[in-house]
Parts: C-alpha cells; sequence; structure tokens
C-alpha cells in the first residue's frame, strides 16, 4: 500500500476529488449556462393577421429556467415591422401552466430585432422545464398588415400548437426561448476531466501490474469484460443523450452506468496499452471491441450506404425464406434518423409492408439474419432486431479478425491499423455483404502467408479455413475469384494434403462448388429478382 503514497498520487487524486465533488455539486445544485432553443422546422405556411383575430400557441419549455420568448412577425408585402405604431393594437399576453399572466404589453411595445423580431422579456421562471406556456396574441386594431410564419417540425409527436380565432392552423409559431440550461456543459466538462484523471491514476499506478495482466488474460476474461462494459457504456451513453435531447430530463442512472462501464474500460486500456509483451491479435481485440461497439452503437441502423437493401435480405434469411424474392418489413422502416427514434419508435413486426428483397447469396446474411431472428423469437422491436443483426457481423469481424492477425506471420500492426480503420469498422457493422466479404479476404490472405512462410504444411483444419473464407469472398463478389490466385503460393502444400487426404479434399470441392453455382445458376433464372 505505502508504493501508492507519493506526492503524483495525492495530487491525481485531490484533483479527481474535486472533480467528483463538481460533479456532485453540479448535479443537486444544478449549476446554470445561458442557452436558447429553437424547434426543428420544416414547411412553413404564411398567416396574415387581421383585425379581431386571436392567435394562441402553446410553448414547452425546453430549458431550466426561462426568461424570454422571441417571435418573428413579417410586414404584408415585405413593409418594414418598424413602421408598427402605438396605433396599432396588437396586445401580447403570456401564461404560465397554472394560467397565471406572467407578460402582457402591445407589440409596440416590445423589443424588435432586425425589423422583424420581437423579443418578450419577463421575470425569469425558475425551474420549469417540460411546462407549458401559452402566448396569446391579439389584433384589435391594425393600421398596416402583418403575417406570421407558421411552421411545422418533423416529429408528430411535439406539444407546441397553435390556433387562430379557436380553429387550429396547420402549424405552429416559430418561437425561441431564451434562459438558462443546466447540468449539459458542466456534466459533460467534470466527466471528461474526471474519466481523463482516472485513466492516468490507472496508468501510473497499474501499468506494470503484471499479477493483474495475467489474471484478466487468463482465459480470455480480459475480453467478455470489455465487452460486457463497453456496450453498456456506448447504450447508456445513448440512453443518457436521448433523455437530455428529447425528454429534457438528467437520466442519473444511465448516467452512472455510463461513467462506471467507462472507468472500468479505461482500467483495461491503461494497463495494456503499450505492453510490448501483449499479443497483436490481443491488442486487435482490445481496440476493436469498444470500437466496433462504438460504431454499432453510434452509426444509427440503416444509414450505411445501401444498409436498407441489404437489411431486407437479412430479413428475408431470418424468416428462412431463401428462394422467394418478396418479403415483409416493418412498415416505414428505411432509415433510423435520430436517437429518439432508437428509443421512441412505434416499428412492429405486426405492422408490415409487402416489397421485394435482392439476390445476394443468402449465406452472406447468415449472422445478421440470426439477430433478427432473435428479435422476433423474444417479440422485441425491430430497433433491436436491427442492433441483434449489426451485432451479429460485428461479432464475425471480432472474431475472424483476432485469427487473421494470429496467423499472418509479418505485417501485424499495418493489418489492425487497416481492419480498425473507419471505413472497414462501418462496414463490419452494417447489414452489408461487405461485412463478411472484407473479414474473410483478410482471413484467407493471412491463412495463405501463414501456411507459406510459418506451418509450411497443410492440415484438415488449414483447409477448411481456406475454403470456408474462399467461398464468402466468392459468393460474395464474382469478381473476386482471383483470390484463387494466392493458392499457388502454397501449390506444394496442398498437393501433399490432397495427396494424403483425398475423400476430404474432394468433398471440400464439391460443397464449394454446390454452395456457389447452384445460387449462380439460380439467379440467373426469369423467376428470380435482379
Amino acid at each position: 500500500m505505502k508504493k501508492y503514497i507519493n506526492k503524483v498520487n495525492i495530487s491525481l487524486i485531490i484533483l479527481l476529488a474535486i472533480t467528483f465533488i463538481l460533479l456532485l455539486l453540479n448535479s443537486i445544485l444544478n449549476f446554470k449556462i445561458p442557452a436558447e432553443f429553437s424547434e426543428t422546422m420544416s414547411d412553413t405556411v404564411v398567416k396574415e393577421l387581421k383585425e379581431n383575430d386571436v392567435i394562441e400557441a402553446t410553448v414547452k419549455s425546453r430549458l431550466k429556467d426561462l426568461e424570454a420568448l422571441e417571435l418573428e412577425v413579417t410586414g404584408v408585402e415585405d413593409l418594414p415591422i418598424s413602421l408598427i405604431t402605438q396605433e396599432d393594437k396588437i396586445f401580447v399576453s403570456i401564461y404560465d401552466e397554472e394560467d397565471n399572466l406572467i407578460y402582457y404589453s402591445n407589440l409596440a411595445d416590445a423589443e424588435i430585432f432586425d425589423d422583424r423580431v420581437f423579443t418578450f422579456k419577463f421575470d425569469t421562471i425558475k425551474d420549469c422545464l417540460n411546462e407549458e406556456f401559452t402566448i396569446k396574441i391579439e389584433a384589435e386594431k391594425l393600421t398596416n398588415g402583418y403575417t406570421f410564419e407558421l411552421h411545422t417540425t418533423e416529429e408528430d409527436n411535439k406539444v407546441d400548437t397553435a390556433t387562430i380565432n379557436g380553429e387550429k392552423l396547420d402549424g405552429q409559431l416559430p418561437i425561441k426561448q431564451y434562459g438558462y440550461t443546466s447540468t449539459t456543459f458542466y456534466n459533460t466538462l467534470f466527466t471528461v476531466i474526471f474519466l481523463v484523471l482516472s485513466f492516468i491514476i490507472f496508468r501510473y499506478n497499474f501499468k506494470d501490474n503484471e499479477k493483474i495482466k495475467t489474471f484478466l488474460m487468463k482465459k480470455k476474461k480480459v475480453f467478455i469484460i470489455e465487452f460486457l462494459v463497453s456496450f453498456i457504456a456506448a447504450f447508456s451513453y445513448m440512453m443518457f443523450l436521448y433523455k437530455g435531447q428529447y425528454v429534457y430530463t438528467f437520466d442519473i442512472i444511465a448516467y452512472a452506468l455510463f461513467v462506471f462501464s467507462t472507468l472500468i474500460l479505461l482500467f483495461i486500456l491503461s494497463i495494456y496499452i503499450g505492453d510490448k509483451k501483449l499479443k497483436r491479435e490481443n491488442l486487435f481485440l482490445l481496440l476493436a471491441i469498444p470500437l466496433g461497439i462504438m460504431f454499432l452503437a453510434f452509426l444509427l441502423p440503416l444509414n450505411a450506404p445501401d444498409d436498407y437493401y441489404h437489411y431486407k435480405i437479412a430479413l428475408k434469411v431470418s424468416e428462412f425464406n431463401i428462394v422467394d424474392s418478396e418479403i415483409s418489413i416493418p412498415s416505414d422502416i428505411e432509415k433510423i434518423e435520430s436517437i429518439e427514434e432508437v428509443f421512441n419508435s412505434n416499428y412492429s413486426y405486426n405492422n408490415m409492408d409487402k416489397t421485394t428483397a435482392g439476390t445476394y447469396h443468402p449465406l452472406l446474411y447468415l449472422f445478421s439474419g440470426i439477430g433478427i431472428l432473435i428479435s422476433k423469437l423474444f417479440n422485441l422491436s425491430p430497433i433491436v432486431g436491427l442492433y441483434l443483426g449489426k451485432m451479429g457481423n460485428l461479432l464475425v469481424f471480432l472474431i475472424a479478425g483476432y485469427y487473421t492477425i494470429k496467423k499472418l506471420p509479418m505485417g501485424k500492426l499495418a493489418m489492425i491499423i487497416y481492419m480498425l480503420s473507419p471505413m472497414f469498422l462501418q462496414q463490419a457493422t452494417s447489414f452489408s455483404a461487405d461485412a463478411m466479404i472484407n473479414i474473410f479476404s483478410m482471413l484467407f490472405i493471412a491463412y495463405v502467408l501463414y501456411i507459406k512462410y510459418e506451418k509450411k504444411k497443410v492440415t484438415t483444419k488449414d483447409l477448411i479455413v481456406l475454403v470456408t473464407s474462399y467461398t464468402f469472398i466468392f459468393i460474395g463478389k464474382y469478381a473476386y475469384f482471383l483470390f484463387i490466385l494466392l493458392l499457388l503460393l502454397i501449390w506444394k502444400e496442398l498437393k501433399e494434403y490432397a495427396k494424403n487426404n483425398k475423400k476430404k479434399t474432394l468433398l471440400m470441392v464439391i460443397l464449394f462448388m454446390l454452395i456457389s453455382f447452384t445460387w449462380m445458376i439460380y439467379t440467373k433464372l426469369p423467376s428470380a429478382t435482379t
């Protein structure tokens, strides 16, 4: 214990404690920063204001403390709003959730900016996050013409509405909110500092602790732990973002899970990164697991190139439907646009549309199809099915990638860098056929070089790996058949194996022919969808 008591450790722990205290205070006292909020708008409808019109709009506060609302008004035929005079009797009233009047004024008395933007300031309303406010505009007398732009939101579940003379309008007033928001900025700042300091402490104290390294690496338990904490960290952070951005609350449970799981992940990385004794294949997994899960979580489903096309085939495979081109797919599920849609979607396997799927070889979608099948068996949301399908391809990438690095006789670090590139990871965590083609191409190359330069002979296990990986390459891209030329490097070893194992060799060749060419012939038939 004494070895951990020194000036560096004490200084780091004091900084860590200060940061942690600030985090607690921030959560308890809600430190605030100035902020503004405006809805995401799409289509616009222009409404002219007439005498005796009464426009009402309901606004849901997106800020912790609200101190002003802002409204844009334009003049008919581009007349400047600055021409508004006291003779215009346009009264603006704002009421809180309990129908208390918090603002009342003639529009002419409000602050005006850029000849069109009016700001209604009132005494700051404290702790009003998610409370509803009503703004009422009454036109008793007009000397000029004025128009309001009514916007429709991209989301259907917004509370904000607008009416004129009691009749619902096709849109809402574009009201911007001003005030103070809490926790988000300071929580992010303090959390980053806290995690960085924790990593430094872990690195400083445990990087040379061989007992911990040996214990974690024994039976590869470190990779299971890393996979679990990476998964928890990624999806708890997604939940935290969702609650903050769309529900406008601070989810303490999701935040705590994210911090705790990230601390464990940082501890694992801190003791192994830079360890010269660490095998390259283990280094690959240590980096690929958290990076892969980050891509899995934050590259939202069906956002990779052509992912929707490939998802339909994986969905077809999950139903054991191989030859029929028609497929039922959850209604309107073409692209997941936001984290909100992940946690608050209405997709269901009970609400399906008919469509057609492509004719890529179904074997390329075996693992993603299994993920979708699991979601159906347990009656889970299609969104969960999307993530489980992506997870299936990621697991294949991790396992095949591990053996690729392990068997590769040279250039291991270069191969790690290549396989952890953003494009490779994007494909590995998608439904694309390239997820299988890419990783099995690397495995095929690695095994050929392994046999050529290290093993010097072919076993049954080697032949199975070579035929399986080449099958995935060939059925994915027929143009990649030239990969077979790499076998010329180990032609002598293959001949020796075939001479002593004629039946096994013939069986593997027949299986390859059946899997590859039967499907190739089927796709050329008129009944197959191209």
